[in-house]
């Protein structure tokens, strides 16, 4: 796609399935998968995007590679991720285009999770939210700065700062103790899974 083509607006349509579980306590959520994350399939999928390295910093983790660790990190500490909108016209990644806005039904994770806070990462997604879901579902979010590039007036240990507010409102993940033989029966299983010991070691 040119950069003459990404400033027409186009209709886009979500396509990105929402990551949670029973057990998901929080819900972030953007305004629409930029064209690169409908890309790789996954949120957040640009390379500058600083989402990944915000969360992973709010657990003390290391920043998850592939769209498979992104989710597993999401839903061990029980939060649940998507966006606001399931349709939209856009031009390219400008949330200040969007025209034609279409919500997401967000029923879908909230009667299916014991949901507590939402938030919102972004003003657009934060002012769309509160048009065209908090009337329907009735919870309020808080607004959280966007970890776009684009928003380059805000470091990253400031975004995590600011995001700190979500590691705060999920229970505390506790990984269960194994005594040594269960521990070499785990690595086991994962190796023939075809995860390679350095990978796991990381």
């Amino acid at each position: 796609m040119t950069k003459e083509t990404q400033r027409q607006p186009q209709s886009v349509e979500h396509g990105i399935p929402p990551v949670f579980d029973g057990r998901s306590e929080v819900l972030v959520l953007g305004t629409m998968p930029s064209p690169k994350s409908r890309e790789v399939g996954f949120f957040y999928g640009h390379p500058q995007n600083r989402f990944w390295r915000v969360l992973a910093a709010l657990f003390d983790e290391p920043a998850p590679e592939g769209n498979a660790e992104r989710a597993d990190l999401l839903l061990r500490h029980h939060i649940a991720l998507w966006d606001v909108l399931a349709s939209c016209d856009i031009e390219g990644a400008s949330d200040a285009s969007i025209r034609n806005a279409r919500p997401n039904d967000l029923s879908r994770i909230l009667h299916a999770a014991p949901v507590r806070h939402v938030f919102c990462t972004g003003a657009t997604s934060a002012r769309l939210y509160g048009k065209l879901c908090e009337p329907v579902c009735g919870i309020a979010a808080q607004k959280l700065p966007s970890t776009s590039p684009a928003n380059a007036a805000w470091s990253l240990p400031r975004l995590v700062e600011a995001y700190r507010p979500v590691a705060e409102a999920v229970t505390c993940f506790e990984p269960p103790v194994l005594d040594v033989s269960a521990v070499v029966a785990l690595e086991r299983a994962i190796a023939a899974a075809g995860t390679p010991l350095d990978r796991l070691m990381r």
